[in-house]
């Protein structure tokens, strides 16, 4: 961890120097080396409470007060310990929010997808819709289609039989005018 102070220490990285003094105050309160484990605590609980790092300041804040209630000194172990459950609150409070959030945009993203999927299926439909009716249309222009062309052919045939009996009736009165020139001259 001294390693690692120091690597952070040249970087100049706040927050790893935080973590490493953290790490340090730890294994000294561990080895029961306790001025050491507070000059490491204190020194990490300042820079996290500078940078506003609330995992810092809740690691660090826990360190601190199970130190001095080991020291005997309550009014300290109360403050650290405030600090540890208003930072841990704060995170918790923050990972709900976090999730909350997730959750809403999951709700969200599939209100979204079923929209879409509705929206698709109404979009089917009514292709089907125009299709059906295209071709529903097309049936009845093709049976008007056939009624008008056998129509067609009924008066093509009627005009021709009517025309053939022109013909017969005009040969007819032609014959009878004929016939009746004839009688006029044989009289």
């Amino acid at each position: 961890f001294e390693k690692s102070l120091q690597m952070c220490q040249k970087t100049k990285d706040s927050i790893g120097i935080s973590i490493a003094q953290g790490n340090l105050g730890s294994v000294n309160f561990k080895l029961k080396n306790f001025e050491d484990s507070e000059k490491y605590f204190k020194s990490a609980f300042g820079i996290s409470k500078r940078h506003g790092d609330l995992e810092g300041i809740k690691e660090v804040g826990e360190g601190l007060s199970n130190l001095y209630s080991n020291l005997g000194n309550g009014d300290l172990a109360l403050y650290y310990y405030k600090a540890f459950i208003e930072a841990r609150d704060t995170l918790n409070n923050e990972e709900f929010k976090k999730i909350a959030l997730i959750k809403e945009m999951e709700f969200k993203f599939d209100r979204e997808k079923e929209k879409k999927a509705i929206l698709v299926e109404a979009d089917k439909k009514r292709q089907q819709l125009y299709t059906t009716s295209v071709v529903i249309i097309l049936f009845l222009v093709l049976i008007f289609s056939g009624l008008l062309y056998k129509r067609f052919n009924l008066t093509k045939k009627q005009k021709t039989i009517i025309e053939n009996q022109k013909l017969i009736v005009e040969e007819k009165q032609k014959e009878i005018i004929s016939k009746g020139k004839k009688k006029k001259k044989n009289l």
